[in-house]
């Protein structure tokens, strides 16, 4: 009688559980999965996602060789040059210029031809940050004897054919007003002209206001030609 009763609770024992697995299985199963479960944590902080900028290498200015060098100034100026005919001004008429206000500033190189020998070469201008990283270094095909509208190819500066920049004539001003331009000739020597867009760039988006170095660097082959560096404030 024992025997049967002993064997009645155990059906009944297998038969709850067997009614009970499919809803404790889960459970435990949520449970262990939850014990696993590790956070990943975020590497960036999110207030400075909009704000990221891309790290810029470090600036190394050239070191010229002592003596006459085939730039004979360095200017940067918000007056553009070709607009002023063959003889652009290239005294400058500011150090400081307000961001906002201030749509392009122009590197100009005034150069002595004599200086800078046969065939063609290329002008490298590389911006400067006030943080001292490049901000921009471009390079610039030149040729004293290229004709008007000469291109090259050059894969290392775009997939496209590129402009070959031509030297022009060089006049200077004293007179403070662009308006006033009173141009004389100096004779023997020539210009170059990169420009540099200011506002509405990534410059007055980003705040990069302050003291800014501008470095030219006329090279041929492995020989450089010239070196100048100039400076130039942009605030708000």
């Amino acid at each position: 009688m024992n025997n049967a009763k002993n064997i009645a609770k155990r059906a009944l024992v297998v038969a709850l559980a067997t009614a009970l697995l499919p809803i404790v299985a889960p459970l435990a199963l949520a449970d262990d999965a939850m014990d696993r479960f590790q956070p990943l944590r975020s590497t960036v902080n999110a207030r400075d996602v909009d704000r990221e900028v891309p790290q810029r290498p470090a600036f190394r200015p050239h070191q010229p060789r002592p003596g006459k060098t085939a730039i004979f100034k360095l200017v940067v100026t918000d007056a553009d040059p070709a607009q002023l005919g063959q003889a652009p001004v290239i005294a400058q008429t500011a150090k400081r210029y307000h961001a906002h206000d201030t749509l392009n500033l122009h590197i100009v190189a005034a150069l002595r031809p004599e200086m800078l020998g046969e065939g063609a070469f290329e002008q490298v201008t590389t911006f400067v940050l006030p943080d001292g990283s490049v901000y921009e270094s471009r390079i610039t095909p030149m040729d004293l004897e290229a004709e008007e509208g000469a291109t090259i190819k050059r894969a290392d500066l775009a997939p496209h054919p590129v402009p070959v920049a031509r030297l022009k004539p060089l006049g200077v001003t004293d007179a403070p007003s662009v308006g006033r331009l009173k141009s004389r000739p100096v004779s023997g020597l020539s210009f170059s002209q990169v420009m540099l867009p200011v506002s509405g760039t990534w410059i007055t988006q980003h705040n990069l206001y302050g003291t800014w170095t501008v470095e030219v660097k006329l090279i041929r082959g492995d020989d450089v030609l010239g070196t100048a560096t100039t400076t130039f404030d942009l605030f708000i």
